[in-house]
């Protein structure tokens, strides 16, 4: 009698741990740095607390008209006292939303030239990327913000203005110049694992993200990427929607980074 309850319990126990560990492999994440962005993220949340409303974020006067935008600055004094989440979040409160290179809404020309001078010419964002802490926040709050934009399923009920400001920020040439080669890196694990989620959910890379992805491979000066044909003028091909590779094929800058990833992690 002992027999047949053994094997029952045996096969029961076999059973549980099957489904058990079904249920892991359902909710785990296949992506191949997973304990590289894993690592990012924890660090950042261990040093920084993510800052969605600071106090000191200026907010616009409404309604934003004409008239006000031709009238309206903020003290200079105002901005350097400012928080680097207090700047953060006044670059994102700004009415017009500028996108950069990726505004389908834009007049013509060149749009890496038009987005680096839209950082540049904006006493916010040149006071926060004094900040030794710009990064790191910036980073986070793309993070956070992407990770709540990728739950949702149907890409028609999501609008991704707001993490595209902060992918503005992150691609731009200014803050290129300061990156070091471990937050290139930190660029790369993050806007692959944002790529890889909305080609599986959505069906297309986001446009704005693979810019960042070309500007961390160009800091880190990695020749594979650079000695592709699309540098055979010496440099990168744009046209109004920033670097032509971004939207012409975004899969190559994806293969390129994970080509890195695999050589240097």
């Amino acid at each position: 009698m002992m027999k047949p309850i053994i094997k029952f319990l045996t096969i029961a126990l076999c059973l549980a741990v099957a489904t058990l560990y079904g249920c892991k492999k359902d909710y785990s994440s296949d992506f191949e740095f997973e304990d590289n962005y894993i690592a990012i993220v924890d660090e950042l949340n261990g040093s920084y607390r993510e800052c969605i409303s600071p106090k000191d974020a200026v907010v616009y006067p409404e309604p934003w008209t004409q008239e006000v935008a031709a009238t309206f600055t903020i003290p200079q004094a105002t901005i350097e006292n400012m928080s680097t989440c207090g700047l953060i979040q006044t670059f994102l409160n700004h009415p017009s939303a500028i996108l950069g290179p990726w505004c389908n809404y834009c007049s013509g020309g060149d749009g890496i030239i038009y987005f680096n001078s839209i950082i540049t010419l904006n006493p916010v964002p040149v006071e926060l990327l004094t900040r030794v802490d710009a990064f790191d926040l910036l980073l986070l709050r793309y993070i956070n913000m992407m990770e709540e934009l990728l739950k949702e399923n149907d890409p028609e009920k999501v609008s991704t203005w707001l993490a595209d400001n902060i992918a503005m920020i992150l691609a731009s040439d200014n803050i290129r110049l300061s990156l070091t080669k471990q937050q290139a890196e930190k660029l790369l694990v993050v806007s692959l694992k944002i790529s890889e989620t909305s080609e599986k959910k959505w069906g297309y890379f986001l446009n704005a993200n693979t810019h960042i992805m070309v500007s961390a491979l160009i800091s880190l000066q990695y020749e594979a990427f650079l000695n592709d044909s699309c540098f055979a003028s010496g440099s990168l091909k744009t046209d109004l929607w920033g670097y032509r590779i971004c939207h012409d094929t975004p899969g190559l800058i994806v293969k390129y980074v994970r080509d890195y990833l695999n050589a240097n992690l």
